[in-house]
């Protein structure tokens, strides 16, 4: 075959590829590699079109002939990760990860794609790869931290002497009995570090073990004995406990002690100030003007101070500046309305500490192309759209879209100045300047005199005590053919902690709503820790304040099936386009189900889908849907 041929030959079975002939295409790239062995990229199309057919172990094979061709061939090296991955060969799928960054030779992207990776592995036995990767990716601004957490916590508890000390505090949790969880060298290990300095970590286990940890570290204060444990972690249990707003569970000594040592801070020790900083904000000690920002400033201060620092007395600070000059589009006038504000302005949700962020954005257009059947988009402006986040938050959600989309500019508003605040901070930090925020009632946006290309809402709609006349409002502020993605708790989804919901008494001041979420929350750890199980303490929500509040005390939550909501895209003139980030899995065990390529766009048929996997849609319907005007 010469030259030219191949080329030829090529191109069809790339045509073939896109048409979905994956085996067609497969007998095609084995000619050529026959007659071009030597060309690395003929044989990496080869490993795609064999693993498209589902013959992933021979793709693996012309994927690594690939790479002896090249060994700088990267594209072949990442696509073998994901063959490695897809075969449950998860070491060798990281070496590959690791070949990569020793290189130089990755972007964000590729970063997010190891992190997911990593974020799906549960690891029991220890793993150097995997804790090199972890820790790279721990020193990156580009990833989402958090959904790293429970996988990097496996690999920790890799050490059979942590997880020692972590059912000790377990049986512990609760009562009296005299145990030891700490010891001077209880566990000097980086990434456990970083785990709890960076992300709210989701485990029942990791509470019990903190909560009785602080408490056996205050009786040392108590007695004036001798702190023989690592600062760092010391640190790093504080800024924890700092980042799920001090939610867990307290004794009455606890209380009257750390408020009795914390009258005396400015004669405490860095390990001292530690540990009171397990049980209140720093921010909201007795202190000189400027004292922790002198603090901060010194060389010798400990990094763990510095962030906690930087997250407890200076970035309120900024959030108090930045809240007088957001702009108010419209007031709260509806009583639900004001009652959700009330909740967000005293616990603004979520407290997010990082976002994965790519650095070479694509346009809406791109964006949309391969993954909707998106039409009549005339009207739309796609490569730089005006976008509106409704119901912003912290700005995690708007903040991530800005960033998604190039060209784009984005309005984002809420109803809590407090959440509000954080958003505006967290965007100037990351430097995402094409995003203006504003407070508003999305009930009263009817006066905006703005139209836009794409309308997000997630996690807002169903708060409204009519979530209907929210979304039609939304509806209506949409250019012609305007797209929407759209977030709504699934009744089926949520089904298993409905028993678990209250209501929060009203008027109650922020500390006995603290008070009230901490002793709810302590029984339900109670019982599950003594065998009654329960998913909920399987949710990163649980494990903060704000987050908790959210999940479980709302003030107001409506939740959805599939059929209402079918029935509100048809009576809002609206058409399904499909749904976002559902899990590879999901979509596979869909489609071997429902064989029409019409099923995945048709709401009744992901009903009954949904009816016999109803953990489906646990966190929420996410979907995308499009005016058909």
């Amino acid at each position: 075959m010469s030259g030219s041929d191949w080329i030829e030959h090529s191109r069809e079975a790339g045509r073939l590829m896109s048409q979905g002939y994956a085996t067609e295409a497969v007998a095609i790239y084995q000619k050529i590699a026959r007659s071009q062995p030597r060309v690395p990229e003929v044989h990496n199309n080869l490993a795609v079109a064999l693993k498209a057919s589902g013959s992933v172990k021979e793709a693996v094979k012309s994927y690594r002939k690939a790479i002896k061709i090249n060994p700088d061939y990267v594209i072949a090296r990442k696509n073998l990760a994901r063959a490695l991955h897809q075969l449950n060969r998860v070491e060798e799928a990281l070496e590959q990860f690791s070949l990569i960054l020793k290189k130089k030779s990755y972007d964000a992207e590729l970063l997010v794609e190891l992190s997911s990776l990593l974020a799906t592995t549960t690891f029991i036995k220890p793993s150097f790869i995997a804790r090199s990767l972890f820790l790279f990716l721990f020193n990156q601004d580009c990833i989402d931290l958090q959904k790293l957490s429970s996988s990097a916590l496996t690999l920790v508890n890799s050490s059979r002497r942590f997880v020692f000390f972590l059912d000790t505090a377990e049986k512990a949790y609760g009562n009296k009995t005299e145990c030891c969880v700490l010891t001077p060298k209880t566990i000097n290990d980086p990434l456990l570090i970083n785990i709890l300095s960076w992300t709210i970590v989701p485990s029942k286990q990791i509470e019990c073990w903190i909560t009785v940890a602080r408490q056996q570290l205050l009786l040392l204060i108590d007695n004036a004995d001798k702190i023989d444990i690592d600062e760092g972690l010391l640190w790093a249990i504080a800024l924890q406990c700092h980042a799920t707003e001090f939610v867990f569970s307290t004794t009455q000594w606890e209380e009257e002690t750390t408020r009795r040592i914390s009258e005396n801070i400015l004669n405490l020790s860095h390990k001292q100030i530690a540990i009171i900083a397990m049980y209140l904000p720093i921010g909201s000690l007795k202190v000189p003007h400027d004292f922790w920002q002198k603090i901060a400033l010194l060389e010798n201060t400990p990094p763990g101070l510095k962030l906690l620092i930087e997250r407890d007395v200076l970035d309120p600070s900024t959030q108090e500046k930045l809240c007088v000059n957001i702009a108010r589009l419209s007031h709260a006038e509806d009583p639900v309305s004001q009652r959700v504000m009330q909740q967000y302005e005293l616990n603004p949700y979520p407290r997010w500490l990082s976002i994965d962020r790519e650095k070479t954005t694509q346009s809406l257009r791109e964006r949309l192309k391969n993954q909707f059947p998106v039409k009549y988009t005339d009207s739309l402006n796609l490569e730089k759209p005006e976008i509106m986040i409704a119901g912003c938050g912290t700005g995690r959600h708007a903040i991530s879209t800005a960033n998604r989309y190039a060209g784009s500019n984005v309005l984002a508003i809420d109803l809590s100045l407090q959440s509000l605040s954080y958003a505006l901070m967290q965007a100037e930090k990351l430097g995402q300047s094409n995003i203006k925020f504003a407070q508003g009632d999305i009930l009263n946006l009817d006066r905006l005199d703005r139209r836009f290309d794409l309308i997000e809402s997630s996690g807002v709609l169903h708060h409204m005590n009519d979530p209907l006349v929210g979304w039609t409002t939304l509806r209506n502020l949409l250019k012609r053919g305007g797209l929407m993605r759209i977030g709504l708790y699934s009744s089926k989804g949520r089904r298993e902690w409905n028993g678990l919901r209250e209501v929060i008494p009203p008027n109650l001041d922020k500390e006995r709503v603290t008070n009230f979420i901490r002793e709810r929350r302590s029984r339900v750890l109670m019982k599950s820790i003594k065998g009654v199980d329960n998913v909920i303490t399987n949710i990163a929500d649980y494990y903060s304040l704000s987050g908790c509040r959210d999940l479980l005390f709302h003030e107001n939550e409506i939740q959805f099936s599939l059929p209402q909501i079918a029935k509100i895209i048809t009576d809002l003139n609206l058409r399904f386009l499909g749904f976002a980030n559902l899990m590879e899995s999901t979509e596979k065990t869909f489609k071997n189900k429902f064989n029409s390529s019409t099923d995945y766009y048709d709401l009744e048929k992901w009903d009954i889908f949904e009816q016999e996997y109803p953990n489906t849609f646990i966190s929420m319907y996410q979907f995308w849907c499009q005016a058909k005007d």
